[in-house]
This record gives C-alpha cells, sequence and structure tokens, in this order.
C-alpha cells in the first residue's frame, strides 16, 4: 500500500468571490412596473476574476467603434486597455451596462445598477379585449437608466487604478506610462420595447 501524495497549498490558486445581485419590482399604476437590481462583486487571493463591464447579455448588433473588425464580432471594446498583471485566472462579463460595448471598464470589482421602468402599452389602450393575444399583453415600452463602475485594487478612483495608467512607447528608446484621470463611473440611459416572441 502506498500513500497518495497530496498537498493543499492556498498560495497557489485561491480564490474567494464575493458578490450580490439584488432585484425589485415596484407596481406603479395597474400594470406599469419600476424593476431595479443591484449588483456586484469582488474577487481576492492568488488568483482573482476579471471582469469586463458593458453591453447586455443577448446584443442583437454591438455598438462599438474600432478599428478591428475581429473586436465588431465579438463586441468587445477593444480602446479600453485589459491589465496585464492581477494574477487573473477567469473572465466574466459584468452585463447589463446598455450603450456601452463589453470592456468600457474592466477590474477585479465591479458595481452595477440598473432601473428600467416597464410600460405594458396594449394592456391599457386594449383593455376590454379578454382576448388579447400572448404577444400584446407582453408587449412593454420601456425607459432603462443604468449605472456601473468596475476597478483594479481598493478604489475605483485609485490613481494606481489601470484604467487612468496609458503605455506610450516608442522602441527602441522611450517606453513611458503616462498617469491621467478617467472617471471610472460609466451611465447610460435610453428606451426600448420588451416582447415575448415565438
Amino acid at each position: 500500500n502506498t500513500q497518495p501524495n497530496v498537498s493543499l497549498k492556498f498560495n497557489e490558486g485561491f480564490m474567494t468571490i464575493v458578490g450580490i445581485d439584488a432585484r425589485h419590482y415596484y407596481p406603479l399604476l395597474t400594470h406599469t412596473i419600476l424593476a431595479m437590481r443591484l449588483a456586484g462583486a469582488t474577487s481576492f487571493g492568488s488568483e482573482r476574476m476579471l471582469y469586463y463591464l458593458g453591453n447586455i447579455d443577448n446584443p442583437l448588433l454591438p455598438n462599438i467603434k474600432t478599428d478591428r473588425p475581429d473586436a465588431l464580432l465579438r463586441g468587445f471594446n477593444t480602446d479600453i486597455p485589459v491589465p496585464t498583471d492581477g494574477n487573473f485566472a477567469f473572465e466574466a462579463p459584468a452585463n447589463n451596462l446598455r450603450g456601452f460595448g463589453l470592456n468600457i471598464r474592466n477590474g477585479s470589482s465591479y458595481a452595477l445598477f440598473n432601473s428600467e421602468l416597464r410600460v405594458p402599452v396594449f394592456k391599457y389602450l386594449l383593455h376590454r379585449k379578454p382576448s388579447l393575444g400572448s404577444f400584446w399583453r407582453n408587449f412593454q415600452l420601456t425607459g432603462f437608466f443604468d449605472v456601473g463602475t468596475a476597478w483594479q485594487g481598493l478604489s475605483p478612483y485609485s490613481g494606481d487604478n489601470p484604467i487612468n495608467i496609458v503605455p506610450k512607447n516608442n522602441p527602441p528608446t522611450v517606453y513611458m506610462n503616462v498617469k491621467y484621470f478617467r472617471d471610472s463611473l460609466v451611465a447610460g440611459y435610453g428606451a426600448g420595447v420588451r416582447m415575448q416572441l415565438l
């Protein structure tokens, strides 16, 4: 009989993620709903999660401007630098921040607030028709406001946050990092529709 050689070392591959996803739906008028969501997470340990803030779960068309066609196909914003240090073992999208491509902000922590006013217009217009079809019954006009941030380190407003550091290199002699403040808080608002298809 031989004993298996098993060792447990937390300094090699230890990751902890703490997060929240809280939702509240507040009824207004007869059928109108104000939907609110607060989401956030942070990761720490010898390995961490890299969160990409922006976009929605299933975009029909990416809405970013970039010179790289492959980034358009993925819906990924390449104008924001991705941290190269930080021992990131995994990556995850931090959705929904409508109006921005994925990676409008990134880091090992993120915080996000979504609010959406949902008005089922046909329930109000055709309320006397009991045989209102499923599509018309679930059709909603929406107005939304999203605000969020993602960062690396203790605070999104830290001067050492990688989003505030831009490398400007001219090899072989000039290598420098330029520090400037970029607001880590990003907000979007707009209108849309919600519907049930098929």
